[in-house]
């Protein structure tokens, strides 16, 4: 499905950018990151990672990432505190 997807993103594009306004270093990092991200999506539909991305993480960057995210979910509450 991912791939349809991709596929359809490519074709579609392809008619709103010109290939030869892209430079050769954007086409390689597109090529790069779909390649990338289907074998990430191979591996995790095999038993190789989890369904959400820190599934696949170890139990130590696992607790950054929620650290990180409950930061993230408490900032816009503090600083709306702070200005009350």
């Amino acid at each position: 499905m991912l791939r349809g997807v991709v596929l359809l993103t490519l074709i579609l594009g392809w008619g709103v950018v010109p290939t030869e306004k892209l430079q050769p270093k954007t086409v390689e990092a597109w090529n790069d990151y779909v390649r990338r991200t289907e074998e990430r999506v191979e591996r995790q539909g095999h038993g190789g990672g989890g369904f959400l991305f820190t599934d696949s993480l170890s139990q130590e960057e696992r607790a950054a990432a929620r650290s990180d995210a409950d930061r993230a979910r408490l900032a816009p509450a503090l600083s709306q505190a702070a200005s009350s």
